[in-house]
């Protein structure tokens, strides 16, 4: 009646930086697999990131890498975010392919379902730190859910703060909960 999630700490995404890597589980029903997703993503976009970039990081408050679980019994199971005092347990990072040239980047964060009160990005080179920002926020993940954060222009400003004040919505999922 429990199945355990494992959310790495780490991603190697190589050249394809544009998938979400969604958590989900499958029922089988008249020989079919229904997919259903567990937690909710974060949708980062970034405009001219520079040449070299290899590596993006992101910190919350809570729990969002190891080991969750999630009661199937329910209609809808989610994998829930938790406090935590290890940090450790509070970042992902996520290396790809160095961009040849300053490219636009878009990186998906699969996320636990949860309010999360801080927010830590950088955008990192093999040598550098190419952009950071840290900010008490008030962002919530829903399961089945996209929050797409404000597109951070690089070489600018990055428009406003990186919260809900953006494109929230746009669902990951074909099923209405």
């Amino acid at each position: 009646n429990t199945l355990s999630v494992v959310l790495p700490d780490t991603y190697n995404l190589g050249a394809n930086t544009n998938n979400t890597n969604a958590a989900m589980y499958a029922v089988v029903s008249n020989g079919n697999l229904k997919f259903n997703h567990l937690a909710g993503v974060m949708r980062f976009e970034f405009k001219n990131a520079p040449a070299g970039t290899n590596q993006f990081k992101i910190t919350l408050d809570k729990k969002i890498n190891g080991t969750f679980n999630a009661d199937i019994t329910q209609s809808y199971p989610t994998i829930i975010a938790s406090e935590t005092n290890v940090d450790a347990e509070k970042t992902i990072t996520f290396n790809f392919n160095a961009l040849e040239e300053t490219s636009d980047l878009r990186i998906y964060v699969p996320l636990p379902v949860g309010e999360y009160g801080k927010l830590e990005l950088e955008l990192n080179t093999a040598t550098e730190t190419v952009w950071s920002y840290s900010k008490n926020v008030n962002n919530v993940i829903a399961r089945r859910g996209l929050l797409r954060m404000p597109t951070v222009s690089m070489g600018g400003s990055i428009g406003g703060d990186i919260e809900n004040g953006g494109d929230v919505g746009g669902d990951i999922e074909n099923e209405n909960p």
